[in-house]
């Protein structure tokens, strides 16, 4: 995940339930939140509730899903998630707004990677 200053309420917002889009949306999980207000503390209750749900999902993926934003996110699971804490798509993710990065990418390094030689499957260099 791209690290980024958030401008919201005046104060920068970090952490793994951000994450920023490639068009530069910052969002955040909201999946804990979720939780707390239902009273389900652990990922392990999560993961009994998916699968009573019909979902298949193991033990770390629910860990990952219940500490850090997901990068993908199946419609099967989403809409399970959904069932479960009686929300809709939408109450998943908080809309923070556009993300300004912290630093320039280096120069240097960007001018390496176009000079870099594109080696296929069988050649030798």
């Amino acid at each position: 995940m791209a690290q980024a200053a958030l401008k919201n309420d005046g104060g920068a917002q970090r952490g793994p339930l951000v994450r920023i889009m490639p068009w530069g949306q910052a969002v955040r999980w909201q999946l804990p939140v979720l939780m707390a207000n239902t009273q389900v503390r652990f990922a392990k209750q999560v993961h009994e509730m998916l699968t009573a749900q019909g979902v298949q999902i193991g033990h770390s993926r629910v860990h990952e899903l219940v500490t850090q934003a997901p990068a993908r996110l199946t419609i099967e699971v989403q809409f399970a998630l959904c069932r479960i804490f009686d929300c809709t798509p939408s109450d998943l993710w908080l809309d923070l707004g556009q993300a300004g990065t912290e630093h320039e990418p280096d120069q240097a390094a960007r001018q390496r990677l176009r000079s870099a030689k594109v080696v296929r499957a069988g050649e030798l260099l």
